[in-house]
């Protein structure tokens, strides 16, 4: 499996056919009225989906990748000679995945622009409305000009335009300040501005997207409860004053505040009115237990199921070895280490064998020998190609047992141990497994 197709699959299907799974269960758990609660962890469920594709594709990123070059001489690197690409390699080189991923990428970030682009204006034009604003002490609100809904400023202001203000009666504008108020206490407006950057960042998810919708509703759907709890006399009056501020806005509401109206979609209109005249009661707490549980529970499967692709990536390619090349002593693993001549921090792409000189050393798997040669870092060295890109080689050789071109069996002698690259501090072997030319951990692909 190529990196170009495992990175669509960690980021584009995984999280994807994730967020519909949510998505489904809570369609057909949810009860007739939103709750705060089970809709925020479901979008929290959503997004920890592209976190865990995160977490495990860093996990398959080679360390060499993430490390700063240092200055000093690497022994285990050949400076002067290439590696020819063997076949394998030539043909991922024209595969389709990479130039697939590639426009798939160039479309995301088109995407992220356009909203990107979106989301700035509406933070400006909050900018630009908070910083106009003018305080009214008899209201305890803050008015400015222009055609918006009131709405509970990131500030800790509740901003009504002047326009709105005049059309209200001093009633009317108490419930809706009201609302807003109660949309303060409740940090909506960091909400808010949080769930407009998830629906930039995830433009291309309807599922997450829908549910950040759904967390504005159900946000706004609390505040109408908590108005009418402190005054369900009022129910008419505060029905009144939201259409009046509705036909005053007509959809012009931001949408990175909240506010009277923060979606301009008719259904949902609909349903906080029937909400407000006709209440369909809280959510029953062994209701919401049972749907935040079973939410919470979602994320053991998919972070197991992302995990285990993560694991078996190097054996659906098809590449796995039964035994080392030699029963030595590891002397030193793959990773960051100190260097043992220079004694600084430097990066070492494969593991050392140690073991006497003259001690044969074995193929770790069936393939072809591409390399047979002496390197002045590596030594005498010789790397045989499995296929599927994936190519070891067996450097700091005494003698080179192989040619160029030979096929080679598993277990096969393909030279003996010694110390013929410079820097070398005794006898070992060093063995690397490199995936499309990089170097990976060599103990990944053992069986046991």
């Amino acid at each position: 499996m190529t990196s170009s197709l495992t990175h669509l699959i960690n980021f584009g299907v995984w999280p994807l056919v994730w967020c519909g799974v949510v998505s489904a269960i809570l369609t057909l758990c949810r009860p007739k009225a939103y709750d705060d609660s089970v809709e925020k962890l479901a979008l929290l469920t959503m997004v920890s989906g592209y976190m865990i594709s995160g977490l495990t594709a860093f996990a398959q990123i080679p360390y060499e990748a993430l490390a700063l070059p240092l200055p000093d001489w690497q022994p285990e690197t050949d400076l002067f000679a290439a590696i020819p690409p063997t076949a394998e390699q030539n043909s991922e080189a024209v595969s389709i995945w990479p130039f697939a991923v590639g426009t798939l990428a160039l479309v995301y970030v088109a995407g992220l622009t356009f909203h990107g682009g979106y989301l700035i204006r509406g933070l400006w034009q909050l900018l630009k409305i908070d910083r106009n604003s003018l305080p009214d002490q008899t209201n305890g609100i803050h008015a400015a000009a222009g055609r918006f809904s009131a709405f509970a400023s990131p500030t800790g202001k509740i901003i009504v335009s002047q326009d709105l203000k005049a059309s209200l009666s001093p009633l009317d504008l108490r419930m809706i300040v009201a609302h807003e108020t109660s949309h303060l206490k409740r940090h909506d407006p960091a909400l808010f501005i949080t769930l407009a950057i998830l629906d930039c960042l995830f433009w291309f998810n309807p599922f997450l997207r829908r549910q950040t919708a759904n967390c504005r509703l159900a946000a706004e759907l609390a505040c109408d409860a908590d108005v009418l709890r402190a005054a369900p006399e009022m129910r008419s009056v505060y029905a009144k004053s939201l259409v009046s501020a509705l036909k005053h806005t007509a959809g012009n509401a931001l949408h990175c505040v909240p506010a009277a109206f923060s979606k301009p979609s008719k259904g949902d209109y609909r349903m906080r009115m029937n909400e407000i005249m006709r209440p369909s009661g809280p959510v029953s707490k062994s209701l919401r237990l049972r749907l935040v549980a079973g939410l919470s529970l979602l994320l053991i499967p998919v972070g197991t199921l992302q995990m285990a692709f993560a694991q078996t990536t190097a054996i659906a390619s098809g590449f796995e070895m039964a035994s080392w090349p030699i029963d030595g002593r590891i002397s030193s693993s793959f990773g960051e280490r100190v260097h043992p001549v220079s004694k600084k921090p430097a990066f070492h792409s494969g593991i050392d064998l140690a073991a006497a000189k003259g001690t044969p050393v074995m193929s770790a798997s069936a393939g072809v020998v591409t390399r047979a040669e002496f390197s002045l870092g590596y030594g005498n060295l010789v790397d045989v190609d499995h296929g599927n890109g994936f190519v070891t080689r067996y450097s700091q050789l005494d003698t080179i047992g192989v040619d160029v071109g030979e096929a080679v069996s598993n277990g096969q002698t393909v030279g003996t141990v010694g110390m013929s690259g410079r820097d070398a501090t005794g006898p070992h072997l060093h063995f690397e497994v490199l995936k499309d030319g990089k170097a990976t951990d060599p103990a990944s692909y053992f069986k046991s």
